[in-house]
């Protein structure tokens, strides 16, 4: 459980931001690179669910997505579900890396976390970037700089340019 806020710079600006924080913060290397490559492929139903709730700002909603990291050759199924007091869960199951559909085991998986007809979601919209992350001294916030977006939805594809993405994760407001 967290609150997770995120927060537009344009990439020039990240040393700026960031310069000063080692003293309260160290910089996640996963696999001897301090930038991580991430890809995301996010599911919905045909009537695009999520997105609306999401968009109505909707409490107790859900997100569904694939959540792979190419670096690591590893995977996820993940359910983000947002409370009405704008708390973050997140449930996630290993998933094969290849795998961009949802089987009968992730299925059951969905279905037992709370997500109705899960056999009808389909995947949507896939993003891909790459991600500094860092972590507090005490290990209570995290937060991430997500940079190089590139995402596709089948019809449309594009970047978000020079438009880098923090976002803070924390047990509770600091």
């Amino acid at each position: 459980e967290r609150r997770d806020r995120k927060f537009p710079c344009d990439i020039e600006r990240i040393g700026d931001i960031i310069d000063g924080l080692h003293e309260h913060y160290d910089l996640v290397v996963p696999v001897e690179n301090p930038v991580s490559s991430i890809g995301t492929l996010y599911f919905d139903t045909p009537e695009f669910d999520f997105y609306r709730e999401h968009h109505r700002g909707k409490s107790n909603r859900h997100k569904v997505r694939f959540r792979k990291y190419p670096d690591t050759k590893t995977s996820f199924l993940e359910i983000k579900k947002k409370s009405p007091k704008g708390i973050t869960q997140k449930e996630r199951v290993e998933s094969p890396f290849q795998l961009d559909n949802i089987n009968q085991p992730l299925q059951e998986f969905l279905d037992q976390n709370g997500i109705d007809s899960p056999n009808d979601l389909t995947p949507v919209l896939e993003v891909n970037y790459k991600r500094y992350s860092f972590i507090s001294i005490d290990r209570e916030e995290r937060f991430s700089v997500d940079f190089g977006v590139e995402f596709n939805d089948g019809k449309r594809s594009g970047t978000f340019g020079s438009l880098a993405i923090f976002e803070v994760k924390q047990p509770k407001y600091m």
